[in-house]
């Protein structure tokens, strides 16, 4: 397959992976529904995969970066973590673990 043909077939689900990871920027992850995790999902892993195409059969070309900055982008939004604030800690000390306590000393 020729570089053109390529881009032109893959560029469309890029894009769609591009505003996947827009909405993960302004939205918890927990609040997205499944489905739009799933499909998500899935277009980073096709995305992971033209990553590794390009890097075989293109190595010299532009879109090397791209996609590698598109691919670093989702991945950041779907394994990294947001992190907590400290009412967690807070909240599992103040009542979930005396609370516990109390119930196996009854």
């Amino acid at each position: 397959m020729k570089i053109h043909q390529f881009l032109s077939q893959r560029r469309p689900l890029w894009a769609e992976l591009n505003k996947f990871v827009d909405t993960c920027a302004k939205t918890s992850m927990h609040q997205l529904p499944l489905e739009t995790f799933q499909a998500g999902s899935l277009l980073y892993r096709q995305t992971v995969a033209d990553l590794a195409y390009v890097r075989m059969r293109f190595p010299d070309h532009s879109v090397l970066k791209e996609l590698e900055a598109i691919v670093g982008r989702a991945h950041s939004a779907i394994y990294q973590s947001r992190r907590q604030s400290g009412n967690g800690l807070r909240a599992f000390w103040g009542s979930a673990y005396p609370a516990a306590t109390r119930a196996a000393w009854k």
